[in-house]
């Protein structure tokens, strides 16, 4: 593998010649964690501007693993600093981890799922990073389900959205 380039959010690298006879780009870049929190029959959703396509998204709290953490303890966090919301981690449960794009992309995305209405938990204030500018508040699950996919949602949401309805059905 050899470097190519190097940014503050992801390395691009040229692989190993495969079996067609090429060396195909990747894109090394830190694992994912989303979290879809329950309680009330509402899902804990953040709103924030997100800057490749600068529009606002609503999507469940979420962010990249730091080196060396696990995705468990990656979850904690990012609710903590998202949403001011302190949970245990032996509380949540993983669902879905999938490729974001297997194409070119060498990270993967874990789902989380959480029920506050089956533990005990704590609300503080939010703790965001600098260039962080999220709002969180509850949404009825069924009406934000009906929404998806009407207005550019992100993926990353859909992927999770997904796993949700799958987990709580079979």
């Amino acid at each position: 593998m050899k470097d190519l380039l190097h940014t503050p959010i992801f390395d691009v690298v040229e692989l190993d010649e495969v079996e067609a006879g090429f060396k195909p780009i990747g894109v090394k870049a830190p694992d994912w964690v989303s979290i879809i929190v329950e309680k009330d029959n509402k899902f804990l959703v953040v709103k924030q501007l997100r800057y490749g396509t600068m529009k606002e998204t609503i999507e469940f709290p979420c962010g990249t693993m730091e080196k060396g953490e696990s995705a468990y303890d990656a979850v904690v966090r990012e609710l903590a600093e998202e949403t001011g919301l302190i949970i245990d981690a032996k509380d949540i449960e993983l669902i879905s981890v999938v490729s974001p794009n297997p194409a070119f992309m060498m990270n993967k995305k874990y789902t989380f799922y959480v029920n506050l209405d089956t533990l005990a938990y704590r609300q503080e204030e939010q703790h965001l990073d600098e260039y962080e500018h999220i709002k969180y508040f509850w949404e009825d699950k069924f009406i934000l389900t009906k929404n998806f996919g009407k207005t550019g949602d992100p993926a990353m949401f859909g992927t999770s959205l997904f796993a949700y309805w799958q987990y709580r059905i079979f």
